[in-house]
């Protein structure tokens, strides 16, 4: 799930607006730990996502600090690194 989709799914729960829109940032957050506890699968969603960006932008700064360059075949399309 987007960061994007996932904000917007917040919005329409609490009835706030998003403090980059000139709600309050506390209320925001406040709302966002209380609606955590709930097991929303959207937000499960969201948490798997953000996880996995973060393994993945992890992983790729590993290579990159060994030399190697990320490349996308020209024929298949696939992503390598060499």
């Amino acid at each position: 799930m987007t960061k994007e989709n996932w904000i917007k799914h917040m919005e329409e729960i609490s009835g706030l607006i998003r403090p980059s829109f000139g709600g309050s940032q506390q209320a925001w957050i406040d709302f966002r730990n209380g609606h955590k506890s709930t097991n929303c699968p959207i937000c499960k969603d969201r948490a798997k996502t953000k996880r996995a960006n973060s393994n993945r932008k992890a992983k790729e700064d590993v290579y990159r600090s060994c030399g190697l360059t990320k490349v996308i075949g020209s024929v298949s399309g696939s992503v390598y690194w060499e």
